[in-house]
C-alpha cells in the first residue's frame, strides 16, 4: 500500500470523482472526517469516510462509516490486519468512539469481505434509507389542499427567526440526522422548499431539506411543538412537495432516512407500500480493542 492522507478541504476537489459527489461534500462539516490510500501511480486506492455521532451528547460517541473504499492490496493474509483500517481505528480513538457502525449500499464482494476479515460484522439487509420520486409524493393524499399562511418557506425567514428554530429543536433534543446542526448556514438548505410554522413571529415548527450535489433531496429534520404537532408536520410535508413540485420535475429522487422511530412511523403512514433499500450492515465495538 502506499501513503495515507487526511482527505481535506485542500485534497477533496482530487478524490471527489473517487469519493463521489454526495459523499465530498461533507468533507468539511464539523466531526466528519476521511483518510484515503494511494497506490504507486499516485492514483486513488482505498478510502474511508466517517461521520463521529453523539460527541456532544450523553450517548456513547460511536463512527458511522458512510464510505468504504478497502485497498485489497493492504490487508495481510497473515495477521487478517487492514493499514487503511488500522489508521482508521486510531484516528476514531481520538474521538473516544466506542463502536463503528456502517449502512454501505452498493458495496463490491472485496470491500465486504475487507470488513468482515477486519472485525467487523456484516450481512445483506434492508436499510433504513428508502428512495421514492417526487412525483409520487405528489400524488399521496397528504400532498393535496391548501396550507395555512403561517406555514412559509425557509427563505423569507431572517436570521435570528432561523437561528431561534434550530435552538428551539436543540434544546428539546432534536437535531435530526446533523448532529453539526447548530453549526450549518441557513444556505445549506433548499430554502425555497424547506419551511416552519411562525406564531407571533417566532417559529415553533420546522423542515429543512438538503439537495446533494446529485440532485437528491434528502430531509434532514422535522420539528413540531404543541398539541397539533401532528398536524403541523403533514401541513409543512405538504407545503415542501407542493413547493418542489414547482421547482423540480417528477422524475426527482426524494431520500428518506429512516433514522428515528417517529421518522419510520411516518414513513410508514405515507409510503406504506416502500421498503429501504438492501444495504451492507455491520458494525465493531471500539471500546477495548488493542
Amino acid at each position: 500500500m502506499g501513503q495515507i492522507v487526511d482527505i481535506t478541504e485542500d485534497n477533496i476537489d482530487d478524490l471527489r470523482d473517487y469519493l463521489g459527489e454526495d459523499i465530498a461534500e461533507n468533507i468539511g462539516r464539523e466531526y466528519y472526517a476521511g483518510i484515503a490510500s494511494y497506490d504507486d501511480d499516485d492514483e486513488p486506492a482505498g478510502a474511508v469516510v466517517w461521520n463521529i455521532r453523539h460527541a456532544d451528547s450523553m450517548e456513547d460517541t460511536e463512527s458511522e462509516i458512510v464510505c468504504f473504499k478497502g485497498d485489497a492490496s493492504g490487508i495481510s493474509e497473515d495477521d487478517e490486519e487492514d493499514e487503511l483500517l488500522t489508521e482508521y481505528y486510531l484516528r476514531i480513538s481520538c474521538d473516544c468512539a466506542v463502536r463503528s457502525v456502517f449502512e454501505l449500499e452498493d458495496t463490491s464482494e472485496t470491500d465486504r469481505r475487507i470488513l468482515r476479515e477486519t472485525g467487523f460484522s456484516g450481512a445483506m439487509t434492508e436499510g433504513q434509507n428508502v428512495y421514492t420520486t417526487l412525483g409520487e409524493a405528489r400524488a399521496k393524499s397528504f400532498a393535496s389542499g391548501k396550507v395555512p399562511s403561517y406555514v412559509i418557506p425557509l427563505e423569507k425567514l431572517n436570521l435570528l427567526q432561523f437561528r431561534q428554530g434550530i435552538t428551539n429543536c436543540m434544546f428539546c433534543g432534536v437535531s435530526g440526522l446533523n448532529d453539526d446542526l447548530a453549526m450549518l448556514p441557513m444556505e445549506w438548505y433548499e430554502t425555497g422548499i424547506s419551511c416552519c410554522t411562525v406564531a407571533d413571529g417566532k417559529v415553533n415548527g420546522i423542515f429543512l431539506v438538503h439537495r446533494k450535489p446529485s440532485g437528491i433531496l434528502m430531509p434532514v429534520l422535522m420539528y413540531a411543538s404543541g398539541l397539533d404537532a401532528k398536524k403541523e408536520m403533514l401541513l409543512m410535508l405538504r407545503f415542501s412537495t407542493q413547493a418542489a413540485a414547482e421547482k423540480y420535475p417528477d422524475d426527482t429522487v426524494i431520500l428518506i432516512c429512516r433514522h428515528d422511530k417517529k421518522t419510520r412511523d411516518l414513513t410508514s403512514y405515507i409510503f406504506p407500500d416502500q421498503k429501504g433499500k438492501e444495504v451492507f450492515k455491520g458494525e465493531r465495538w471500539e471500546g477495548d480493542r488493542e
